[in-house]
């Protein structure tokens, strides 16, 4: 995987209805089978003019804020080798403090404040449900 950032997109490439790269404001595409924005889906011309093939688009228009969340998924050859035998046999691990961390994270967020010690949820399921990753491999 590359990332590439201070790379600023002039338009995202869409085919058949799927993101299929970018091209960057110097001339340059990337090809990608995935893309990420920072754009918000309130932007205003001529970010909005750069959604036109958003396939999500109509959704847009209807958008509710709320606290943000960002995914991200990792494909493992075992499970992860936590010191704590709790967390090697939950589904979830929540990193983050006590209830009441968690809570103000989520406070100051909602109040488009960064949170000083944000929170980290983990789903490890292929501990109970080894469908979710080829067989003998995990995900986290």
């Amino acid at each position: 995987m590359r990332i590439r950032y201070d790379a600023y997109v002039a338009q995202v490439r869409v085919v058949t209805g799927r993101a299929a790269g970018v091209r960057l404001r110097t001339g340059e595409e990337l090809p990608a089978r995935n893309v990420v924005t920072t754009v918000s889906a309130r932007q205003r011309e001529p970010a909005r003019a750069r959604l036109a093939a958003c396939p999500a688009r109509p959704r847009l228009r209807i958008w509710r804020y709320s606290t943000a969340a960002f995914k991200l998924d990792y494909a493992l050859r075992r499970p992860v080798p936590w010191s704590a035998e709790g967390a090697r046999r939950a589904a979830v691990v929540h990193v983050g403090g006590e209830l009441r961390d968690l809570s103000a994270a989520a406070e100051a967020a909602r109040h488009s404040e960064v949170p000083g010690a944000p929170a980290l949820v983990f789903g490890q399921h292929t501990s109970f449900d080894a469908s979710r990753a080829p067989e003998g491999q995990h995900t986290l």
